[in-house]
């Protein structure tokens, strides 16, 4: 073969190995890629909203977490976020793992449980929350103070529940991030329960004595509002839920905030609050 053919033949032979491997790797950048899709492929809300191709099946969970060490959430892929929080004093806290994201009503892979978490290594006063898939099994020292009972628009709010007015009560620790507590406040009965701006109330009666049955001051220090502290050898928590006017009869409520106090964990060997409210070994 003579040089300029052979220089043509081989030009053209790298043209298709190049062709072919830039073929391949659309596919994957395609495959799992945020949306929106090009042609041939579709949106998949269990993925995140990422692209998969039209001849495949969008799952009907969500793919596992990575897991992947991370201290913020650009460190993670498409669809998950780091679950990482920052102590009032500065520090980084929490498992510092991307975790993927959950934020509709798709099953989470494995026993995972789709919960509210603080994440993306923003201080826990901040209050940066989503939903995202934990573990059942809670990091040791943090069982039963997670946060799976309520939705992120109730945080601090009543709402309804059929005829039930329920607030979520929540409580922000350095050691276990967010725990909350979805609590039936009153029972309507048959006058049903009516949603209000700001929250909900009994559709034919107000909060007017709430005020003084469920002050703030019986949470003793007002440091322990809203964050766990030790009550005896008991790991508590006193939460307070936000009431506006509308909340109570005629002239409005007495006060702006209800609180109310729940026991979340006995500890056998005592409670300590060195460092975050804790039960002793």
């Amino acid at each position: 073969m003579q040089p300029a053919r052979q220089f043509v033949f081989r030009f053209f032979l790298s043209g298709l190995i190049a062709l072919s491997i830039a073929a391949c790797v659309a596919q994957l950048k395609i495959d799992y890629a945020p949306c929106p899709c090009p042609e041939g492929y579709q949106c998949c809300e269990s993925l995140n909203d990422a692209c998969l191709s039209a001849d495949q099946q969008c799952p009907d969970h969500y793919p596992a977490s990575s897991r992947d060490s991370c201290s913020i959430n650009l460190q993670c892929s498409h669809g998950e976020t780091c679950h990482v929080w920052e102590t009032l004093d500065g520090q980084p806290a929490g498992p510092g793992e991307c975790r993927r994201l959950c934020p509709l009503d798709f099953a989470c892979a494995g026993t995972d449980i789709c919960m509210l978490s603080v994440h993306d290594g923003a201080s826990l006063s901040a209050l940066n929350i989503t939903r995202m898939c934990l573990s059942a099994s809670a990091e040791p020292g943090c069982e039963n103070l997670d946060c799976e009972e309520c939705a992120r628009s109730q945080l601090s709010k009543t709402f309804c529940d059929g005829d039930l007015v329920r607030g979520c009560f929540f409580a922000l620790d350095p050691r276990c991030g967010l725990t909350c507590r979805s609590t039936v406040i009153v029972d309507c009965g048959p006058t049903g329960c009516l949603p209000i701006e700001g929250g909900a109330k009994c559709a034919e009666y107000g909060w007017g004595e709430w005020c003084d049955d469920y002050s703030c001051s019986l949470c003793g220090a007002p440091e322990n509002i809203n964050s766990l502290f030790c009550d005896g050898d008991s790991i508590a928590m006193c939460s307070s839920i936000d009431l506006v006017d509308e909340h109570c009869p005629v002239a409005g409520c007495d006060c702006d905030q209800i609180c109310m106090t729940h026991q979340l964990v006995s500890c056998a060997n005592g409670c300590s609050q060195e460092g975050g409210a804790h039960c002793l070994p």
